[in-house]
Protein backbone atom coordinates (compact mmCIF):
# COMPACT_ATOMS: atom_id res chain seq x y z
CA UNK A 1 0.00 0.00 0.00
CA UNK A 2 1.26 3.59 -1.33
CA UNK A 3 0.02 6.36 1.68
CA UNK A 4 0.02 9.84 0.31
CA UNK A 5 0.15 12.35 2.41
CA UNK A 6 0.04 16.45 1.83
CA UNK A 7 -1.93 19.65 2.31
CA UNK A 8 -4.43 21.40 0.09
CA UNK A 9 -3.31 21.92 -3.55
CA UNK A 10 0.07 20.15 -2.43
CA UNK A 11 -0.06 17.80 -5.53
CA UNK A 12 -1.48 14.70 -3.93
CA UNK A 13 -4.36 13.74 -5.98
CA UNK A 14 -2.27 14.00 -9.08
CA UNK A 15 0.54 11.89 -8.15
CA UNK A 16 -1.91 9.31 -6.80
CA UNK A 17 -3.26 9.86 -9.87
CA UNK A 18 0.07 8.58 -12.27
CA UNK A 19 0.90 6.00 -9.57
CA UNK A 20 -2.62 4.26 -10.55
CA UNK A 21 -1.57 5.24 -14.32
CA UNK A 22 1.62 3.23 -14.26
CA UNK A 23 0.24 0.19 -12.64
CA UNK A 24 -2.28 -0.40 -15.61
CA UNK A 25 -6.18 0.33 -16.73
CA UNK A 26 -7.93 -2.03 -14.09
CA UNK A 27 -8.09 0.64 -11.67
CA UNK A 28 -10.85 1.51 -9.38
CA UNK A 29 -11.29 5.05 -8.07
CA UNK A 30 -12.92 5.42 -4.72
CA UNK A 31 -13.86 9.08 -4.08
CA UNK A 32 -14.91 10.02 -0.81
CA UNK A 33 -16.40 13.23 -1.55
CA UNK A 34 -20.01 13.78 -1.10
CA UNK A 35 -21.62 16.12 -3.39
CA UNK A 36 -23.45 19.22 -2.10
CA UNK A 37 -22.74 22.37 -3.74
CA UNK A 38 -21.98 23.99 -6.93
CA UNK A 39 -18.54 24.41 -6.76
CA UNK A 40 -17.87 20.95 -5.08
CA UNK A 41 -19.46 19.41 -8.03
CA UNK A 42 -17.40 21.72 -10.32
CA UNK A 43 -14.25 20.77 -8.14
CA UNK A 44 -15.38 16.58 -8.66
CA UNK A 45 -16.13 16.87 -12.54
CA UNK A 46 -12.76 18.29 -13.08
CA UNK A 47 -11.32 15.53 -11.24
CA UNK A 48 -13.12 12.57 -13.13
CA UNK A 49 -12.49 14.48 -16.23
CA UNK A 50 -8.15 14.07 -15.20
CA UNK A 51 -8.84 10.48 -14.99
CA UNK A 52 -8.49 7.29 -18.01
CA UNK A 53 -11.60 6.88 -19.39
CA UNK A 54 -11.01 2.68 -18.80
CA UNK A 55 -11.18 3.03 -15.09
CA UNK A 56 -14.12 2.53 -12.82
CA UNK A 57 -15.01 5.45 -10.10
CA UNK A 58 -17.40 4.48 -7.23
CA UNK A 59 -18.67 7.56 -4.41
CA UNK A 60 -18.17 6.15 -1.17
CA UNK A 61 -19.18 7.77 1.18
CA UNK A 62 -19.32 5.86 5.19
CA UNK A 63 -18.07 2.12 4.54
CA UNK A 64 -15.10 2.18 2.64
CA UNK A 65 -14.19 -1.51 4.07
CA UNK A 66 -16.95 -2.97 2.42
CA UNK A 67 -16.56 -0.96 -0.91
CA UNK A 68 -12.63 -2.46 -0.96
CA UNK A 69 -13.90 -5.53 -0.25
CA UNK A 70 -16.30 -5.87 -3.05
CA UNK A 71 -13.29 -4.83 -5.70
CA UNK A 72 -11.43 -7.62 -7.86
CA UNK A 73 -8.41 -8.44 -5.84
CA UNK A 74 -6.31 -8.11 -8.98
CA UNK A 75 -7.57 -4.19 -9.65
CA UNK A 76 -5.15 -1.53 -8.40
CA UNK A 77 -7.30 0.85 -5.77
CA UNK A 78 -6.95 4.50 -5.66
CA UNK A 79 -8.91 5.81 -2.35
CA UNK A 80 -9.44 9.53 -2.32
CA UNK A 81 -9.45 10.49 0.25
CA UNK A 82 -8.71 9.34 3.94
CA UNK A 83 -9.93 12.80 5.09
CA UNK A 84 -13.24 13.12 3.25
CA UNK A 85 -13.87 9.69 4.94
CA UNK A 86 -12.99 10.36 8.33
CA UNK A 87 -15.58 13.81 8.29
CA UNK A 88 -18.11 11.68 6.90
CA UNK A 89 -17.79 9.67 9.86
CA UNK A 90 -17.49 12.55 12.45
CA UNK A 91 -21.14 13.85 11.21
CA UNK A 92 -22.36 10.30 11.99
CA UNK A 93 -22.11 8.12 14.72
CA UNK A 94 -19.54 5.61 13.45
CA UNK A 95 -16.34 4.37 15.61
CA UNK A 96 -13.58 5.13 13.91
CA UNK A 97 -10.86 2.77 15.44
CA UNK A 98 -13.29 0.00 14.27
CA UNK A 99 -13.95 1.33 10.74
CA UNK A 100 -10.07 1.32 10.07
CA UNK A 101 -9.65 -1.75 11.84
CA UNK A 102 -12.68 -2.77 8.98
CA UNK A 103 -10.69 -1.12 6.08
CA UNK A 104 -7.03 -2.55 7.14
CA UNK A 105 -9.00 -6.18 7.32
CA UNK A 106 -10.37 -5.61 3.59
CA UNK A 107 -7.11 -4.39 2.39
CA UNK A 108 -5.02 -7.62 3.53
CA UNK A 109 -4.02 -10.19 0.77
CA UNK A 110 -4.67 -7.89 -2.49
CA UNK A 111 -2.83 -8.13 -5.37
CA UNK A 112 -2.54 -5.10 -6.79
CA UNK A 113 -1.37 -2.03 -5.51
CA UNK A 114 -3.54 0.09 -3.25
CA UNK A 115 -2.67 3.93 -3.39
CA UNK A 116 -4.16 5.72 -0.42
CA UNK A 117 -4.47 9.86 -0.36
CA UNK A 118 -5.36 11.72 3.15
CA UNK A 119 -4.98 15.19 4.19
CA UNK A 120 -1.74 16.38 6.47
CA UNK A 121 -4.63 18.66 8.80
CA UNK A 122 -1.87 18.70 11.19
CA UNK A 123 0.24 21.37 9.66
CA UNK A 124 -2.26 24.27 9.43
CA UNK A 125 -3.93 26.78 11.51
CA UNK A 126 -5.32 25.54 14.84
CA UNK A 127 -9.10 25.01 14.29
CA UNK A 128 -11.87 27.42 16.06
CA UNK A 129 -14.16 24.64 16.41
CA UNK A 130 -14.35 21.94 18.83
CA UNK A 131 -15.71 19.78 15.85
CA UNK A 132 -12.62 21.13 13.77
CA UNK A 133 -10.13 20.19 16.66
CA UNK A 134 -11.73 16.80 16.55
CA UNK A 135 -11.31 16.29 12.52
CA UNK A 136 -7.80 17.56 13.03
CA UNK A 137 -6.94 14.77 15.89
CA UNK A 138 -8.69 12.02 14.46
CA UNK A 139 -7.22 12.70 11.12
CA UNK A 140 -4.00 12.80 12.49
CA UNK A 141 -4.22 9.74 14.25
CA UNK A 142 -5.74 7.95 10.85
CA UNK A 143 -2.88 8.93 9.22
CA UNK A 144 -0.39 7.38 12.12
CA UNK A 145 -2.33 3.79 11.17
CA UNK A 146 -2.84 4.51 7.45
CA UNK A 147 1.24 5.04 7.28
CA UNK A 148 2.07 2.44 9.71
CA UNK A 149 -0.03 -0.20 7.86
CA UNK A 150 1.65 1.21 4.52
CA UNK A 151 4.87 -0.06 2.57
CA UNK A 152 5.37 3.08 1.14
CA UNK A 153 4.63 6.78 2.40
CA UNK A 154 5.17 9.92 0.56
CA UNK A 155 4.44 13.28 1.89
CA UNK A 156 4.07 16.09 -1.42
CA UNK A 157 5.04 19.88 -0.67
CA UNK A 158 4.39 21.99 -3.85
CA UNK A 159 4.05 19.55 -6.25
CA UNK A 160 7.50 17.24 -4.68
CA UNK A 161 6.87 13.92 -3.93
CA UNK A 162 9.00 13.20 -0.22
CA UNK A 163 9.46 9.78 0.65
CA UNK A 164 8.92 9.04 4.01
CA UNK A 165 8.95 4.98 3.67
Amino acid sequence: MVAVLGGARSGKSRYALQRASDAGDRVTYLATARRGDAELDERIARHVSERPAAWRTREVTSDLREAIAEEDADRTLLVDSLGLWVATLLEGSSELDAAWRGVEEALRGRGAPVIVVSEDAGSGLVPESPLGRRFRDELGFMNQRLVAAADEAVLMVAGVPLKLR
